[in-house]
């Protein structure tokens, strides 16, 4: 892959510091010894640990019940399933969305391509109408899409599960569009550009 500019798009992956909570396997007395299992993870650590895990980006999207579009950046997400097809996306509790999408019947999952870190930077903004300006269309559940992307699914909501700060959002995809392109890649809190392999 191919660096690009740094991100700051507020993904949930962020850079950390680099140093360690604990020493492993330092010996004490001879018999007990202190690893980094036994203390706890540090954030910083752990979130540093993660963005050495090279995702693509999506835009996840749903309305609320008076009809408004909501949307957020998101990396946490996967598929998990193929009978029946289901995919998962990750939601913070804390942020507007997380109510939007409990509640919604359907959400979208947009693959972003390598000319959107514009919308990218845009969906994890907070505090602003997100899709004021931004080319979209609505879906055949509903959900709202975004225009030029790789690619989407339309999922129906199909179990909602807890995950520590997060919730885990199952959805059962009833529509697929691929597009097909370049996609935009983030690795290490930077974005990134797919470099093929010689």
């Amino acid at each position: 892959m191919k660096s690009e500019k740094k991100g700051k798009a507020g993904l949930p992956i962020a850079p950390g510091s680099s140093h360690h909570n604990g020493r492993a396997g330092s010996a004490r007395g001879g018999s007990e010894k202190e690893t980094e299992m036994s203390r706890e993870i540090d954030s910083q650590l752990f979130r540093r640990a993660m963005s050495h895990f090279a995702t693509g980006i999506t835009v996840v999207a749903a309305t609320d019940p008076a009809g408004r579009k909501y949307g957020i950046t998101a990396n946490a997400f996967a598929s998990v399933s193929l009978d029946p097809p289901l995919v998962l996306v990750c939601v913070e509790k804390q942020i507007e969305f997380c109510p939007v999408i409990t509640e919604a019947g359907h959400f979208s999952v947009n693959f972003l391509s390598a000319a959107q870190e514009h919308l990218s930077r845009r969906f994890a903004m907070k505090g602003i109408d997100k899709f004021e300006g931004v080319e979209s269309r609505t879906g055949v559940t509903g959900a709202p899409l975004l225009a030029g992307t790789l690619g989407y699914v339309e999922c129906s909501r199909y179990e909602v599960l807890p995950g520590g700060d997060h919730i885990i959002v199952l959805g059962k995809v009833e529509y697929i569009e691929v597009t097909g392109g370049e996609p935009l890649l983030y690795f290490a809190s930077r974005y990134r550009l797919l470099q093929p392999h010689e």
